[in-house]
């Protein structure tokens, strides 16, 4: 399937996009480490696939590094190389010569994926490094991803039923092409591009009875059918999370399944209950397979940010609670060993506790 939107115009715009981002932060800078990169734009998806291009790179120079004279399947080799790795993943350094082609190619990938989700898989799974494509990556990518992450979900759980570990490109993309992917807002995102340049959806290649009919949709659709809906055409993943709340509130009758509201919950206190109903009412964003741990699940950006942002960038703190989450006997006593120890400084709202809990709510899930 071809893309139908205007690609030189694409490409145009993310060159000015990368150029009013990248001359703005490098004007007092000389390198962009991870975290920064995390929070480089407004634009969550932008930062993640500059990330995940970094570490997809990453992974294909380490394999160019092994020689053929030495056994990489010994596992004292095979642990040394990953604590290098771990070591490297904390000190990221990007200068903006090297970090422009990266933005440039995200931004225009985050527009595909969101207006083209099925163009924009087709793209990516069909290339030559993808001629396999494995479980173990299914899930290190699956986090790189803000928008249609529900196709990876699907293919992970697919895999793991059946217990493969590998599927042939011809089979993710008879998947890919069979999938029904969510109808996203266009003018939600290009208000979101507005944040830094304007966007023009026409010359881009939207026709004005497509935005049409997303409107007519919208009109025609009851509001508490779209309630749930809304969940997943959010742009950001904080406004998700507002929403996800809202739904619970206005769908939920029954006493014993309503949620606690923002203004219930306190700071520095995790509610074991308010959580799992909360991830409990979608469970495709938050993912739909069981963790056996959630060590090895984590991957390089949520690393840095939980270190950063839940445990004062203290990486043994973070090792320790890690260890004792998967360590723990129920999702109740995970929540109660983190309030115990390390919580009492976070804010329940925010996206890195969300991101956390998340995993241990997979970890003991049914």
């Amino acid at each position: 399937m071809g893309s139908k939107l205007n690609l030189t115009y694409l490409k145009q715009y993310s060159d000015t996009y990368t150029h009013q981002v990248v001359g703005r932060f490098f004007q007092n800078k000389a390198q962009a480490t991870g975290q920064e990169l995390l929070q480089l734009t407004p634009h969550r998806q932008v930062n993640l696939f500059v990330l995940k291009d970094i570490f997809e790179r990453w992974k294909k120079e380490i394999e160019k590094l092994k020689s053929p004279y030495f056994d990489y399947q010994a596992l004292e080799v095979k642990q040394a190389i990953q604590e290098t790795m771990n070591v490297l993943s904390r000190h990221i350094s990007v200068k903006a010569d090297y970090l422009e082609p990266l933005m440039i190619e995200a931004v225009q990938d985050m527009v595909s994926l969101y207006m083209e989700p099925r163009v924009y898989f087709e793209r990516y799974f069909n290339t030559v490094e993808h001629t396999k494509v494995s479980l173990k990556t299914l899930k290190e990518i699956k986090k790189y991803f803000v928008y249609h992450s529900n196709l990876v979900d699907q293919l992970i759980s697919q895999m793991e039923d059946s217990g493969k570990s590998e599927l042939s490109s011809d089979q993710v993309l008879k998947q890919i092409a069979q999938f029904d992917f969510d109808q996203l807002d266009y003018h939600k995102l290009a208000d979101e591009l507005a944040k830094v340049i304007p966007i023009d959806l026409g010359a881009l290649g939207v026709k004005e009875s497509e935005e049409g009919e997303q409107a007519s949709a919208s009109e025609s659709t009851s509001f508490f059918d779209t309630v749930e809906d809304s969940q997943q055409e959010t742009i950001e993943r904080a406004e998700v999370k507002t929403e996800a709340k809202q739904t619970e509130e206005v769908v939920s009758n029954a006493p014993e399944k309503e949620v606690p509201s923002q203004s219930q919950k306190k700071a520095g206190v995790l509610d074991a209950k308010y959580f799992q109903q909360f991830f409990a009412s979608d469970a495709t964003r938050f993912g739909q397979t069981k963790l056996d741990k959630i060590t090895g699940n984590i991957n390089l950006n949520q690393r840095f940010m939980f270190i950063n942002a839940l445990f004062k960038n203290n990486e043994e703190a973070f090792k320790s609670a890690i260890k004792g989450l998967d360590e723990a006997n129920s999702f109740d006593q995970a929540i109660s060993i983190l309030n115990a120890e390390y919580a009492n400084t976070w804010d329940p709202d925010s996206e890195e506790v969300e991101e956390l809990l998340a995993l241990v709510y997979r970890r003991f899930r049914a």
